[in-house]
């Protein structure tokens, strides 16, 4: 009986032990030429393409408080994550309610906002609604990417602002600019990853 219960618990432990190295090495896989770019697990949503993106945008370095360029990705559990269309005010140029949309998500006790960079439309922070709905029904977890606009909001010390750029389930990826989702369209839009690479990463 004993020799049966050793080896059962041999054969959980090899099973946990190879889950683990297959979860480090895609970590490791998508990480080697972008080690700074992704915080956090990603839950096997990203692959390499995606970090590489972000270099495109700007050059990236490990990530502090004084990173507001770069786009870093991280991913949070879809539990209770939402998008808001806030701060209305008609613009009548645009014949429209300008709105922020934000994407709010949570984890590890802190708020993260992630913010239009600019007013948008009502019909089209609707729209950022729909495809989120419709992106992470099904799924534990969204990557999403965008730089760090301010760590506090005032007084309150647990919440966190970024800038949104795109993010990210196993059913597609959405961007903030058209083909922010795409390596190959920025490429041949001009980007060098070999310019964007810190040099001592390569």
């Amino acid at each position: 009986m004993w020799r049966i219960t050793s080896f059962l618990f041999l054969l959980i432990w090899s099973g946990c032990a190879s889950t683990q190295k297959e979860i480090t090495s895609h970590r490791d896989l998508i990480s080697r030429n972008y080690p700074y770019t992704l915080i956090g697990d990603d839950y096997g949503v990203l692959v390499e393409e995606d970090l590489a993106i972000s270099s495109c945008v700007a050059e990236f370095s490990p990530f502090n408080f004084d990173s507001i360029t770069h786009p870093y990705w991280q991913c949070f559990s879809t539990e209770k994550a939402h998008v808001e269309c806030d701060d209305g005010e008609y613009d009548s140029d645009e014949k429209s309610l300008m709105v922020v949309m934000a994407i709010v998500l949570y984890k590890d006790g802190m708020t993260h906002e992630y913010l239009s960079r600019r007013g948008i439309r009502l019909d089209v922070c609707k729209e950022y609604l729909r495809e989120w709905e419709l992106l992470t029904s099904g799924h534990n977890h969204v990557c999403i990417s965008g730089a760090l606009a301010n760590s506090n909001q005032g007084d309150k010390k647990d919440e966190r602002s970024w800038i949104f750029e795109s993010y990210k389930t196993k059913n597609d990826c959405v961007s903030y600019f058209d083909s922010g989702c795409d390596l190959q369209v920025k490429l041949k839009q001009g980007c060098d990853l070999a310019e964007m690479t810190p040099k001592n990463n390569q």
